[in-house]
């Protein structure tokens, strides 16, 4: 979620350095996930993957999670600079796969929850104003209307 802030950050406030944050924060993103699936992995099956593929088709929650940390891991190895530089425009078509990974792990984090989904569902509305935010129409009136008033309260003029 943080990782997918800092765009609608940028967009609503114009501030650039926002924007660096982006990788770094997707690549933590990323370790914890890889960390939780260990942590599943580890605690919940002993590392007893016959038992772990059966059950895992059978846990709709445990499906999501895998899809939402097997969507990250491509974003995560091509993240280094000469990568990137390699695969120029394919590399960012592929990380719109973040936009998905998102959605599994709201979906799975819905799924997971035992009692009360209400935070999970905090999530994914947060989540759903983030992507909308970058919906071009929605970017171009936040960028044209709300930040130029905020310039102009900011300097004074009306």
């Amino acid at each position: 979620m943080l990782s997918l802030a800092c765009t609608p950050i940028y967009i609503f406030t114009g501030f650039k350095l926002v924007m660096r944050l982006r990788r770094p924060l997707g690549l933590y993103a990323f370790f914890y996930a890889m960390l939780h699936l260990i942590n599943f992995v580890w605690i919940d099956y002993g590392f007893n993957f016959s038992v772990l593929g059966e059950d895992l088709f059978e846990k709709r929650y445990a499906i999501a999670g895998m899809v939402s940390f097997l969507l990250l891991l491509p974003l995560a190895v091509t993240s280094f600079f000469k990568l990137r530089q390699k695969m120029g425009k394919a590399w960012q078509k592929l990380h719109f796969l973040v936009y998905a990974a998102g959605i599994a792990a709201v979906i799975h984090y819905i799924w997971q929850t035992k009692i009360g989904i209400l935070i999970p569902v905090i999530y994914g509305i947060v989540l759903l104003l983030l992507l909308i935010i970058r919906l071009p129409a929605v970017r171009k009136y936040i960028e044209n209307h709300i930040r130029r008033s905020s310039r102009q309260v900011s300097t004074g003029n009306q």
